[in-house]
C-alpha cells in the first residue's frame, strides 16, 4: 500500500505552519482520537474505513472521538451520530486546532482502494507531535513503523482498539523531538531538487544545460534591470535583452 522505501518526497506540507500542539487539558485517564479522512462519497465509506471507525467508537467507551466530515453530500452514518463519546464536526474547520485536540490520529484504511497514497493529515499529526494509528493499508504506514511515531494495525476494530490502550499508556515514546526532526528531513524539498539535478545532469546533454543556465542568467539580469528578455527565433532556446 502506498509508498514503499522513502528516499524523498516533494513537500505535501508547509513546515513553516508546522508546530508542535499545545496540548488541551483533558479528563485524566481518556484519550482523543482524532479522524479527518472523511469520504468524498459514498462508494468510499468501506475503503476509508468508516465502518472500521463505527466499530471502535462503539467498543472503546473509554475514549473520545473527534471526527470532521468534509462533505456534507455524503450521509453521515447513524453509528456515529448516535455515538455519545463521538463529536462531530461538519465541513471546514481549523485543522492547527483539530492536532492540539487530538492524542492521536486515525487512519483506519480497510482498502488500499480509494484512499491517499500517503495521507497529508498524518504527516502533518507527526510533525506536530501527535502519533498516527493507522492499518497495514493506508500508504503512510512504513512510515509511521520505520519512524515509530505511532501504531500500524490489522484492518479491525480489536487492533485498532488495542492499539488506543497502548497509546493511552504510553504516548509520550511517540512522536518525540529527534523523531520529528527526522521526518521533517525526509520530507524536505531539497532532496527531491538534488533528485531532479542529478537527473538531469545525468541524462540531459551538457549544451543544453549551459543554454538553460546562460538563458536563467540572462533573464535574472534583465529582470533586474527592469528590462523584457525575448527569445531570438534564429537561435532556438537562446535569450537576450530586449
Amino acid at each position: 500500500a502506498g509508498f514503499k522505501n522513502i528516499r524523498f518526497c516533494y513537500p505535501l506540507v508547509d513546515q513553516r505552519k508546522i508546530s508542535a500542539a499545545a496540548r488541551m487539558e483533558k479528563q485524566e485517564g481518556k484519550i482523543t482520537a482524532g479522524f479527518a479522512s472523511s469520504p468524498m462519497n459514498e462508494k468510499q465509506m468501506a475503503d476509508r474505513g468508516i465502518f472500521l471507525l463505527c466499530d471502535l467508537i462503539e467498543k472503546e467507551q473509554n475514549a473520545e472521538f473527534l471526527v470532521l466530515w468534509r462533505e456534507a453530500t455524503v450521509a453521515l452514518p447513524d453509528r456515529l451520530a448516535k455515538a455519545s463519546n463521538c463529536k462531530i464536526i461538519m465541513g471546514y474547520y481549523d485543522m492547527e486546532r483539530f492536532y492540539s485536540q487530538i492524542d492521536c490520529l486515525l487512519i483506519p484504511y480497510a482498502s488500499e482502494n480509494s484512499n491517499h497514497a500517503c495521507s497529508v493529515s498524518a504527516l502533518e499529526a507527526m510533525l506536530t507531535g501527535v502519533p498516527v494509528v493507522c492499518t497495514s493499508k493506508s500508504g503512510v504506514a512504513e512510515l509511521v513503523a520505520e519512524l515509530e511515531m505511532g501504531l500500524v494495525c490489522r484492518p479491525e476494530g480489536e487492533s485498532l482498539q488495542e492499539a488506543l490502550h497502548v497509546i493511552r499508556e504510553k504516548r509520550k515514546y511517540f512522536c518525540r523531538g529527534y523523531q520529528r526532526r527526522v521526518l521533517a528531513d525526509r520530507l524536505d524539498g531539497s532532496l527531491f531538487t538534488d533528485y531532479v539535478l542529478k537527473m538531469l545532469l545525468r541524462y540531459v546533454p551538457d549544451e543544453i544545460i549551459r543554454t538553460a543556465l546562460s538563458c536563467r542568467r540572462i533573464r535574472t539580469a534583465a529582470n533586474e534591470s527592469g528590462q523584457e528578455s525575448r527569445c531570438n527565433g534564429d537561435s532556438p532556446g537562446y535569450w537576450q535583452p530586449s
